[in-house]
């Protein structure tokens, strides 16, 4: 199915006039506003009766009826604005800029027209944000792309793009199954760490049979905004006997370097971390030193 593209101004000048029916943004992402057309016709569609018999005067807008009526692939075009924004049984279009179709959006009310003058399109459609256009549906639509308004199929199925927000990246941190006191899987991050820490409970002595061992189950996967790099635990003592896991904490920590050694700190209780996920000691703010002689009071 073909679902419109629509420009909000020319190439030239989108980048001030599309921008300004922008109402939240994030980044180069308009999340919500309204997106007007032109076509040099300063008067309410809903109040025309007869789009054949309207002029229109390119050199001066403002006195149609010195032009000429319009044009029959303009007459399309505005026929076809007008019935998507009326309509409300498909709400999706592109926004594009120039040749490139750039996000797709949602329509979230009909037809309105408001005429401030000083470049602002008064031929208006409210949207919100849905997601980037693919690569695919970016490249350049040479021949139709000049146009106010042409028809283009998604290359992603519709009724998919309710579960596709903007794009994050996504890191799945898991619990180590070892017998060591602490095993962590640390994903450090540009803006903050998260850090997720396996308890194991206490085990009995292993039988004189081998007992196989029970498969674990991971932890939920985080989501942080930029994943740099994942260190997990370099050690890990492999035996017969399953590790049972009572509880998983997931503990926030920053990056600490002392003498030119990094480590990671848990802001709350000032605990540091080698990056192996091992206990250290207890970061004191006031000397800055790493306290090794505080036990670890998650092994109480």
């Amino acid at each position: 199915m073909k679902i419109p593209v629509i420009s909000g101004a020319e190439k030239d000048t989108f980048d001030t006039a599309f921008w300004r029916g922008v109402i939240r943004r994030d980044g180069d992402q308009p999340l919500e506003g309204s997106i007007g057309v032109y076509w040099h016709l300063y008067k309410d569609l809903r109040f025309v009766e007869e789009f054949e018999k309207e002029f229109v005067n390119p050199l001066n807008p403002r006195r149609p009826e010195e032009g000429a009526p319009l044009k029959a692939a303009v007459l399309t075009l505005l026929r076809a604005f007008f019935d998507f924004a009326q309509q409300g049984e498909q709400p999706y279009f592109f926004i594009k800029k120039g040749l490139r179709p750039l996000w797709l959006v949602r329509k979230t009310g009909t037809y309105w027209y408001e005429d401030r003058g000083d470049g602002w399109n008064p031929h208006r459609i409210s949207f919100e944000f849905v997601r980037n256009a693919t690569e695919e549906e970016g490249k350049n639509h040479m021949g139709i792309g000049i146009k106010t308004l042409f028809m283009m199929e998604p290359k992603l199925a519709l009724d998919s793009v309710e579960e596709m927000p903007p794009k994050r990246v996504t890191v799945a941190a898991s619990a180590t199954v070892a017998t060591v006191a602490t095993v962590a899987t640390v994903a450090t991050v540009a803006s903050a760490t998260v850090a997720t820490v396996a308890k194991p409970a206490a085990t009995k002595p292993a039988a004189t049979t081998a007992t196989k061992a029970k498969p674990t189950k991971t932890t939920k996967t985080t989501t942080v905004d930029r994943a740099l790099k994942a260190y997990t635990a370099s050690h890990v003592e492999t035996s017969d006997v399953p590790l049972l896991v009572e509880e998983v904490e997931i503990v926030r920590i920053v990056p600490l370097e002392v003498n030119g050694v990094s480590y990671v700190r848990d802001p709350v209780k000032n605990k540091v971390y080698k990056r192996s996920g091992a206990y250290v000691g207890r970061w004191s703010p006031k000397d800055e030193t790493i306290h090794t002689e505080i036990p670890n009071s998650d092994d109480e």
